[in-house]
């Protein structure tokens, strides 16, 4: 029975041609074939908060691989004491023999859409062998990262990660570009940010200024640390006027 033999027999009670009516349409809607859409791949950009997760290095051994937190306090303040002079160098653009307790306070901060670090930490012993933070100021569209790693784990990509862990956790709070300083004679993060595509410029001092998108260090990040959603571990800590951030040569 269709809307036309309805019509033509008005002795068809009321009920049944809305019954018929609403089939009809039910009908129709199935058949009807659906038109979607296709945007530009390129623009769906998907921008999620990495996971803490293991990874595997280029010699064999396995870190973990997690945002900061508080508690991290001291052990980060015996990470900073184990690096060589020149790597603190690296990391400060400074001699540093020791940390303050301000600077301490300010790299263990944590903040959601602030202030985001990340740390690499032996399985065996969960001693901290890698570190690197973004940071941004208020809600500007771009971060500052910073990354240092002990002395003899250099050279197995592992600051790479975690700049990657770090900017990806920024970009994932609408931080669109990254930046970050280094000495102009430092060949490793220069040879790094060409293959990025960085935009780099000279600063004062002997220094180089980095900038990138968020989207040419994400490709660094590991598949497994790949997530969408929020940290369970993250806790938060209060912010205080940063000194001078600066990074080391991702190795």
């Amino acid at each position: 029975m269709n809307k036309r033999l309805i019509s033509r027999h008005p002795k068809i009670s009321t009920n049944v041609r809305i019954r018929c009516c609403r089939f009809l349409h039910r009908f129709a809607a199935v058949q009807r074939p659906t038109v979607r859409c296709l945007e530009n791949p390129s623009s769906q950009t998907i921008r999620s908060q990495p996971r803490p997760g293991l990874h595997r290095l280029e010699n064999g051994v396995e870190l973990r691989l997690r945002p900061v937190i508080p508690s991290d306090r001291r052990e980060i303040e015996r990470f900073f004491l184990a690096l060589s002079p020149h790597s603190r160098q690296q990391r400060f653009l400074r001699p540093v023999e020791r940390l303050t307790p301000r600077e301490l306070t300010w790299l263990i901060a944590t903040h959601a859409e602030r202030h985001w670090g990340w740390i690499a930490t032996t399985a065996a012993d969960n001693r901290i062998v890698g570190f690197a933070q973004a940071i941004r100021e208020d809600a500007e569209p771009e971060a500052e990262i910073a990354v240092a790693i002990l002395d003899h784990w250099q050279g197995q990509r592992l600051g790479t990660i975690l700049l990657a862990a770090a900017g990806s956790a920024a970009a994932a709070s609408g931080v669109d570009r990254l930046f970050g300083y280094t000495f102009q004679n430092n060949r490793r993060i220069l040879t790094y940010g060409d293959r990025r595509d960085a935009i780099i410029t000279l600063q004062g001092g002997g220094t180089v200024r980095l900038s990138f998108t968020s989207e040419q260090l994400l490709d660094d990040l590991p598949f497994a640390l790949r997530h969408t959603g929020d940290h369970s571990e993250t806790e938060s800590c209060p912010i205080d006027t940063p000194p001078q951030t600066t990074w080391e040569a991702p190795r």
